[in-house]
């Protein structure tokens, strides 16, 4: 399983890191399959920050036992990468979102130890229509992540494609800017916590 660690350059601490990989296409694929058959998914947006329409959590219930516990197996796998005994952490919540034209998630944090985000479905031209702004190239941000640094005014722009796995601890200040295509994300979060 490869990866890299996104950070700042002024700090070693995994506070300030963004954990970057990929999630095997299957439990993508299984996640979408899976969704199209559900009609009654809960709104979640009352827990979340994002200005958007639809989003969702996703439970046991919803999507059914053994795909709930194959997802969770995958982010433990990752989580293995960043901590020396997962044992002592277990996913507290899980959500979707589909983001469409001009819906965006302002700067936030999370509760728990770390967070994550898993891209199910990032269409092409979301992804490149930062390059239409006329901005200088440090402030293009359609639709692209932003993790904002705890120890300077440092920030990490991210532009993620369909199957990335963000993790990052929660307490890590980020957003997600809004783009204005005719074309909806689809992304996967939630929150690790520490076993009381």
């Amino acid at each position: 399983m490869s990866f890299q660690i996104h950070e700042y350059s002024y700090v070693k601490h995994f506070e300030d890191r963004i954990y970057h990989s990929k999630i095997e296409s299957r439990h993508r694929i299984e996640l979408l399959n899976k969704l199209k058959e559900v009609d009654n998914l809960d709104s979640y947006n009352h827990e979340l920050a994002g200005d958007m329409a639809e989003e969702y959590e996703l439970t046991y219930g919803k999507i059914g036992t053994l795909l709930y516990s194959n997802i969770e197996h995958s982010i433990f796998q990752h989580l293995k990468n960043i901590v020396l005994d997962t044992s002592q952490f277990s996913l507290s919540s899980l959500w979707i979102n589909y983001q469409k034209k001009n819906e965006y998630n302002p700067a936030h944090l999370h509760s728990g130890a770390f967070s994550f985000v898993w891209y199910l479905d990032i269409p092409e031209e979301i992804r490149q229509e930062h390059q239409q702004q006329k901005s200088y190239e440090q402030t293009k941000t359609r639709g692209l992540i932003q993790f904002s640094s705890h120890h300077s005014n440092d920030f990490i722009v991210l532009n993620p494609e369909t199957d990335d796995f963000l993790m990052f601890r929660a307490h890590h200040i980020h957003q997600v800017y809004p783009f204005y295509s005719d074309n909806t994300r689809i992304s996967v979060s939630g929150n690790i916590i520490i076993k009381t």
